[in-house]
């Protein structure tokens, strides 16, 4: 198999993870800061493409294709007694921002599903088209020849806590329990996978940006009529995860408002299964 790189100059994928990250929750009043990452891409026999950077306000009425927008944020008023209204506060919608002026918190919690359920990626209730792969597996079962040396990586691994879990899902089986970086030949089709972490500290239900959970993509493909003739590429990954519910056997959740540089669609509803 001929590999010929088309998005990144280096095929690793780095991760960081802030130690002083922490979870949207109840108490979270001020606006949320989205990070921005460029997903890069690159040439393949005088062919390039490019992405947008920047998540999309999963909560805004109007959606675009993935991939193809810049990021927006919505306006939203309110009384000075809701407990969740920021102008870009991906949790809350305008009718809602405008609406909820219960003294109860709990009554307008995002992250709490007995209060009412987890808000936000309201257009991904269906499950990812094509999505044949998903798995959930603790940071500190994977080999640390995996997480340190392997170039498939797409999360480097420095300063992760142990019980950290990482969450992919593909459109292909070559990820496993035992590989969770797993690449294989394109045959002749284009091969996508993404992923995310979830730091003991965002294993609740909530609405988090892909930028503060790493997320990162990859894909491959065929140039031109040759199967085993394939490129290759990869990036972060911009836009939201709703974790609905998480517990020993499975995580679940909705990817929306994605952005990536190859014809491909994540955004949607997933279950992916633990590793045990």
């Amino acid at each position: 198999m001929t590999l010929t790189t088309r998005s990144l100059a280096a095929f690793t994928l780095s991760l960081a993870v802030t130690a002083g990250c922490t979870p949207m929750g109840p108490d979270d009043t001020g606006a949320t800061t989205e990070d921005t990452d460029d997903t890069t891409a690159g040439e393949t026999n005088g062919e390039s493409t490019t992405s947008s950077s920047g998540a999309t306000d999963p909560t805004a009425d109007a959606t675009g294709s993935s991939g193809n927008s810049s990021g927006a944020t919505d306006s939203t008023g309110g009384d000075s007694s809701t407990s969740i209204a920021s102008e870009t506060d991906p949790t809350v919608s305008t009718s809602s921002a405008t609406s909820s002026t219960s003294d109860s918190q709990g009554e307008t919690d995002p992250t709490d599903p007995t209060t009412g359920g987890v808000m936000g990626c309201e257009d991904a209730l269906e499950p990812i088209t094509d999505l044949k792969n998903a798995l959930a597996v603790r940071w500190g079962d994977i080999p640390e020849e995996m997480t340190t040396g392997n170039s498939s990586s797409t999360t480097g691994g420095d300063g992760l806590d142990p019980d950290t879990i990482l969450v992919t899902l593909a459109n292909n089986t070559y990820n496993t329990c035992q590989d969770p970086f797993g690449i294989g030949d394109c045959n002749g089709a284009l091969l996508w996978k993404v992923d995310f972490v979830l730091p003991p500290e965002y294993q609740q239900p909530g609405l988090y940006t892909l930028d503060e959970l790493n997320g990162g993509q990859f894909a491959t493909g065929p140039n031109g009529d040759i199967p085993d003739d394939c490129w290759f590429g990869g990036g972060s990954l911009s836009g939201w995860v709703l974790i609905e519910s998480i517990d020993d056997d499975k995580v679940v959740g909705r990817l929306c408002g994605t952005e990536v540089f190859e014809d491909y669609d994540p955004d949607g509803s997933f279950e992916a299964p633990r590793c045990n």
